[in-house]
C-alpha cells in the first residue's frame, strides 16, 4: 500500500499496521510529515539544510530572526502543498504574522530564506534500488500555487550536471539520511 499524497503518509502507515502489511511504519513516516524531524535528521546525516528552528511562541521566532536576519520562511511543521507557508521580509510582515496568533496556534518552523530556483524530484525505488529519479524545475515558486496560479515544471535534461547533482542529493537523502522504505514512490 502506497500513499500518493503527503497527508496520506500517516494514514497509510496506520492502515498497514492494522492489516499487518509491510511498508513504511508510523514512526518512520513522521520523518516525512514533520519538517523539524526531517530537517534535524537530514542535518545529522550530512545533508545541507537551511538554518531552522521550531516556533512554539513569538519569542522563538524573534530570537531566530535576531540571530539569522531576514528574510525567513515560516511554515507549519506538518504542512503540505505550501499551505500556511509565508516569507517574512520586514518588521511589518513579522507583526502581521504574530498578530494572527499563528506562532502559538499551530506548530511552526522558521528557516532561513534561500533564494533561487525550486525543483521537484519524483521517483520510484524497488527493493532498495532507484528505478527512476526524475527532476524538474518549477516555472514559478510553490507559493504561487496557494495564490491560485499554475506553477508547472520543466523536466531537466537527464545528462546535465544539475540533474546529476539533484539525483546525488536525492539518493543521499533517501538512502542514508531518512528511514525510507525499500519499495516506495517519492516526491521531493
Amino acid at each position: 500500500m502506497l500513499s500518493f499524497s503527503e497527508v496520506d503518509v500517516s494514514r497509510a502507515a496506520r492502515i498497514r499496521k492494522h492489516l499487518g502489511l509491510a511498508g513504511q511504519t508510523i514512526e518512520d513516516g513522521e520523518f516525512f510529515r514533520n519538517k523539524m524531524l526531517m530537517k534535524r535528521r537530514a542535518w545529522e546525516r550530512g545533508v545541507a539544510v537551511p538554518r531552522f528552528a521550531q516556533v512554539t511562541c513569538p519569542a522563538d521566532l524573534l530570537d531566530f530572526i535576531s540571530a539569522n536576519g531576514l528574510p525567513v520562511v515560516v511554515k507549519p511543521y506538518d504542512g503540505r502543498g505550501s499551505a500556511g507557508v509565508e516569507i517574512l521580509e520586514s518588521e511589518k510582515d513579522i507583526r502581521t504574522f504574530l498578530a494572527r496568533g499563528s506562532s502559538t496556534s499551530k506548530g511552526f518552523t522558521v528557516e532561513e530564506f534561500v533564494p533561487g530556483d525550486m525543483y521537484r524530484v519524483d521517483g520510484l525505488y524497488v527493493h532498495g534500488s532507484p528505478v527512476i529519479i526524475h527532476a524538474g524545475r518549477y516555472l514559478k515558486d510553490c507559493l504561487a500555487f496557494i495564490q491560485g496560479e499554475t506553477i508547472g515544471t520543466h523536466g531537466l535534461d537527464q545528462g546535465s550536471p544539475l540533474n546529476r547533482r539533484i539525483e546525488t542529493f536525492t539518493r543521499h537523502l533517501l538512502e542514508r539520511a531518512l528511514p525510507f522504505p525499500k519499495t516506495s514512490i517519492f516526491h521531493l
